[in-house]
């Protein structure tokens, strides 16, 4: 039986030191060991759903420990950003740091150059997102494009899960806010991009997850 008192406490980059451990040689028996960790705890925004496809007999242990891996690597890299961001602006005075985002969209132009707007302040931003909801992201990279111009296209990638997400093309975007059905839309993978801040990598598995909620 897992020792569950043990994996409630466990924290992220504890967890990373028992995978350096012989414990780790058996796949299966770690991963049923730390289960509840990994299902529960406090990276299980991204690693349940790594379980989940090994439940599902869709990935096998070996391989899923290393996306469990390094699911757990970026949660611990972008919470200590998280936190550092918040001590720099004056924000870490014991409050509550904020969650990373379990998905990202990104608007670019056919030249992979990430697309601005101008908000609700008059300040130019960047059309880059996250989202705890994958079809959130969808909805709000469709909308950019929709008023965008004819070029644009949008990348929603899941930011622990690598080579998980999707394209978007304008066409589908227009098509799907028009409410004018059309044929299947076609996710076809990313190029890569000039880098202007934050921009996501090549996008490997696609995911087709557009909600008309």
């Amino acid at each position: 039986m897992p020792d569950t008192t043990k994996t409630r406490k466990m924290s992220p980059k504890g967890f990373l030191a028992k995978m350096n451990t012989k414990a780790a040689n058996s796949a299966v028996a770690f991963i049923q060991q730390y289960r509840e960790f990994l299902t529960t705890g406090e990276v299980a925004s991204a690693t349940s759903p790594i379980i989940a496809k090994v439940d599902a007999g869709e990935l096998l242990p070996t391989p899923a420990m290393q996306e469990i891996g390094y699911a757990v690597m970026t949660h611990i890299i972008q919470s200590d950003a998280v936190k550092m961001d918040a001590k720099l602006n004056g924000e870490g005075g014991g409050g509550r740091v904020s969650k990373p985002k379990n998905w990202v969209a990104t608007v670019y132009d056919e030249n992979g150059v990430i697309q601005t707007r101008i908000n609700a302040k008059g300040e130019v931003e960047d059309l880059i997102k996250g989202f705890d909801m994958g079809q959130d992201a969808d909805r709000w990279a469709m909308r950019r494009l929709y008023e965008g111009a004819s070029d644009w296209y949008a990348e929603v990638n899941h930011s622990f899960i690598p080579n998980v997400g999707s394209r978007i093309e304008r066409s589908d975007a227009i098509a799907f806010i028009d409410k004018k059905p059309k044929g299947p839309a076609i996710h076809q993978k990313g190029k890569s991009t000039k880098s202007l801040g934050f921009g996501p990598g090549k996008v490997g598995q696609t995911r087709v997850t557009f909600s008309h909620g």
